[in-house]
């Protein structure tokens, strides 16, 4: 029995080191003791695309520069996607008026001692990641006092790694070009497609679907922007064998310009029997056909556009007062950002003041469009 289990575990790890890869090791500066935000080491690393899974290593050591023992200290790591995390672990006052709209932040608390310690990321975006670290800040107020010269001469590196799982490659597609897809139990068969400017939505087709036997239902997952997870998706749809052996399905999308959409299948299978059907996709745009329209206005201006003019009509402003969807349109405001440095990489940063109507931007959209929230003034 022991024998049967200890070739099994062999086996899992075989496959495991054939699927997960290690794309990049750093190490950080050395780390100090974190007073304010200047003090945070700043870690990069870029996430290619197409990936199912990421993890993220980290293994903080000492290196011993006297006579003295190094004793571990503790670490904070933290990690966000596209830009560095906004982090105040002193529970300082951020500035007024500022506003933190921005991904999750994945925290992770550790010592110096060798350890590993990771952060896992299922269907991550692709692009860069930022991990800010540093010793773990201490009231200064509850600090020991040490005599001068007979403390331990010490340096805190914080070495890190980056894995990634990028099977089964997603398998690129067309509008109405008709693909023949078979299920594989415990596999899955994802597709992606790019939805290019001008259109609305998508109509996903599922033809003639064959469950086997012993199948259950196929799960249909749809994500934009990266790999669909079973806990995370835009649209899923789990088709049951009763409800859907031998028929056809189709749902609509609706999508965002210039994006990449992934769609993935998975068959439940008590057996290692297969299922099959025809899978299609067609793009549909709902923008006015005639020549001329009024596509900009507010309460001073209105501006006659012709829908075929490319140089005007591929601002997304435009696109969206020509929407059917929307029935408001605001005006927005432009704000002028502030270079920080001069350096390759720095910050822009600006005050968000709101309008006498209580609204603020909290996220920009394509060249000119801006989304607004609202305060509510009791």
């Amino acid at each position: 029995m022991q024998t049967e289990l200890l070739t099994l575990l062999l086996i899992c790890l075989e496959t495991i080191s054939q699927e997960i890869v290690m794309v990049a090791k750093t190490h950080s500066t050395p780390l100090i003791k974190y007073m304010d935000y200047s003090d945070a080491a700043v870690l990069q690393f870029k996430i290619p695309e197409d990936v199912h899974f990421v993890s993220f290593k980290f293994e903080a050591e000492e290196i011993e520069e006297s006579l003295f023992r190094c004793e571990p200290n503790d670490i904070d790591v933290y990690l966000k996607s596209g830009s560095p995390p906004v982090i105040n672990p002193d529970n300082s006052e951020l500035p007024k008026h500022f506003l933190n709209y921005s991904g999750p932040i994945k925290e992770l608390k550790f010592t110096s001692n060798k350890s590993c310690h990771y952060i896992n990321v299922t269907s991550p975006y692709a692009g860069f990641y930022f991990a800010a670290a540093f010793i773990a800040y201490t009231d200064p107020r509850l600090r020991a006092i040490t005599q001068q010269g007979l403390t331990a001469k010490c340096l805190t590196v914080l070495n890190a790694e980056l894995w990634v799982i990028k099977k089964p490659r997603p398998y690129i597609i067309v509008p109405e070009k008709q693909e023949h897809v078979i299920l594989h139990p415990r596999t899955n068969r994802i597709f992606k497609f790019y939805v290019s400017d001008y259109t609305e939505y998508v109509i996903l087709h599922m033809k003639k679907i064959k469950f086997c036997v012993d199948c259950t239902k196929i799960k249909l997952r749809v994500q934009s922007h990266r790999i669909p997870n079973v806990n995370e998706s835009l649209y899923s749809m789990d088709l049951t064998k009763e409800a859907y052996d031998t028929k056809n399905f189709k749902t609509q999308i609706m999508t965002v310009e210039d994006s990449w959409y992934y769609v993935s299948f998975n068959l439940d299978s008590k057996t290692d029997s297969e299922a099959e059907f025809a899978f299609t996709f067609k793009c549909f745009s709902t923008y006015p056909s005639n020549d001329t329209q009024l596509l900009f206005s507010n309460e001073t201006k209105i501006f006659p556009l012709n829908i075929n003019s490319t140089r005007y009509y591929k601002h997304s402003i435009l696109r969206n007062y020509a929407s059917p969807y929307l029935h408001l349109n605001l005006s927005y405001n432009q704000y002028n950002l502030v270079r920080e440095g001069s350096i390759e990489n720095f910050f822009y940063s600006f005050d968000l003041h709101p309008d006498t109507d209580g609204s603020v931007p909290s996220s920009i959209l394509g060249e000119l469009c801006s989304l607004v929230w609202r305060l509510n003034r009791e």
